[in-house]
């Protein structure tokens, strides 16, 4: 009885023998599947981390972009402040010019003698001499 044990778990041992060279095999055949996959996502997994780093690069394209906007923005509210500044000069200079005109001509109704050689200078009064009116308006 011990012997036809014996044989039956050799028997067994011979089959488990044959099933883990089964598996063995089946395994290594596996693996060779897989690192051929590997090898074959490499350069995949090498393009995705190029993209990446583009996608970086992009976000900092991006925000500069943004601050040389901002940028513009200021420069235009700059010149929009400097063209309003321009046409308020222009204005006060219109109305400056308006005004020195019409003092001009009503100066123009002024009328002062001739200076001979010795008079004092306009302006320049003698003592006890009134000073003179202008003449009247015509």
């Amino acid at each position: 009885m011990v012997a036809s044990e014996v044989r039956k778990l050799a028997e067994r041992s011979q089959e488990a023998a044959l099933e883990i060279g089964t598996l063995s095999i089946k395994t290594l055949e596996v693996s060779g599947r897989v690192g051929s996959l590997l090898e074959a996502l490499a350069p995949s997994i090498a393009r995705t981390a190029e993209m990446m780093e583009d996608t970086a690069s992009m976000r900092e394209q991006s925000a500069g972009a943004d601050q040389i906007q901002s940028a513009v923005l200021e420069l235009n509210h700059a010149v929009q402040r400097s063209t309003d500044s321009a046409q308020q000069a222009r204005e006060t200079s219109d109305g400056l010019s308006d005004s020195a005109g019409v003092l001009s001509s009503r100066m123009g109704t002024f009328r002062l003698p001739p200076m001979s050689a010795g008079a004092p200078e306009p302006g320049a009064e003698s003592e006890g001499e009134a000073p003179s009116k202008p003449a009247a308006a015509a």
